[in-house]
């Protein structure tokens, strides 16, 4: 069953984990730029915790752009079979909620995107194992996620106009 009330608390949680790791990330940026000066020197890595550190960064962000995957299947699933017209009539205060979440959430997910190429161009030349793919993959995963967020928004805001 569709509740604007679950969506709009799933894409805030969505935004707010989002932003943590992005906050993550920033700090993850600077301690390989370290690593990288230190390579290119050819002196030992001080940060012996970089890589397992990293690895679980990335792997929260797999397990929340998963999390954020299964549920907006699920909505837009549900969305397609609802009268939309009175879906959006009777939940339009919250529609509205759910733009300006939605919103937040996008401008996370370009940042993440920002992450994820300062990070590869700094990174891709250490001899570190950092799960390069799952990070790609997520970050392509919470792209899209956003674009269905975004484009169902959008085809909810023509009933509401209507109205």
């Amino acid at each position: 069953m569709l509740d604007v009330k679950i969506m709009l608390e799933v894409i805030e949680q969505t935004e707010s984990g989002l932003k943590n790791i992005n906050s993550k990330l920033g700090f993850f940026l600077q301690r390989l730029e370290t690593l990288a000066a230190q390579h290119r020197r050819k002196s030992a890595p001080r940060d012996l915790t970089f890589q397992e550190e990293f690895r679980a960064g990335v792997l929260e962000l797999r397990v929340l752009a998963d999390g954020a995957q299964d549920f907006w299947q699920r909505t837009r699933f549900d969305y397609q079979a609802v009268n939309k017209k009175d879906f959006v009539f009777e939940n339009r205060a919250v529609v509205k909620q759910i733009k300006a979440a939605a919103l937040a959430f996008s401008r996370q997910s370009d940042e993440l995107y920002t992450n994820y190429k300062n990070l590869s161009i700094t990174g891709r030349e250490l001899p570190y194992r950092l799960n390069w793919w799952v990070f790609e993959s997520a970050c392509r995963d919470l792209d899209k996620i956003t674009g269905h967020i975004l484009f169902m928004l959008r085809d909810m805001e023509k009933y509401y106009d209507r109205q």
